[in-house]
């Protein structure tokens, strides 16, 4: 099973890009939960940058498996049966509150583009791991 390699560089040219913006935004906005008052809020807003996070780091390290079977380094089977990062982790899966006003609209949208990327990958991942019979 090969996913194509045009697929898989659109893939991780989208997921650079996208790793690229979440680190520019943390990185100007780090001071912001800080200026946070409110526990829980400032710990909604950890949250989410956390999963912004994970998801992307898992996302990279599935896309950096694909470069790496794309290459001949592994085989798929080497490398569904010894990684394991998008099993539906909850962090990566849950979507955040919907009532959260206190979340900013940048770090909305890059939360919504990790989620749908996710996703997708999750999609290929599932794809290999049945045409593997790897569970």
């Amino acid at each position: 099973m090969t996913v194509k390699n045009d697929i898989s560089n659109k893939n991780y040219d989208e997921a650079m890009q996208l790793l690229i913006e979440a680190r520019m935004y943390i990185s100007r906005n780090r001071f912001n939960m800080k200026m946070i008052e409110d526990p829980v809020d400032r710990l909604i807003y950890c949250r989410e940058t956390t999963r912004l996070t994970t998801r992307l780091t898992h996302i990279m390290g599935w896309l950096l498996t694909q470069k790496a079977v794309d290459n001949g380094e592994i085989t798929w089977y080497e490398a569904m049966t010894s990684y394991q990062a998008l099993k539906n982790e909850r962090i990566c899966t849950e979507e955040m509150e919907e009532d959260t006003k206190l979340i900013p609209d940048q770090l909305k949208k890059l939360l919504s583009k990790s989620s749908e990327m996710y996703q997708r990958i999750s999609r290929l991942d599932d794809l290999v791991r049945r045409n593997l019979n790897v569970v």
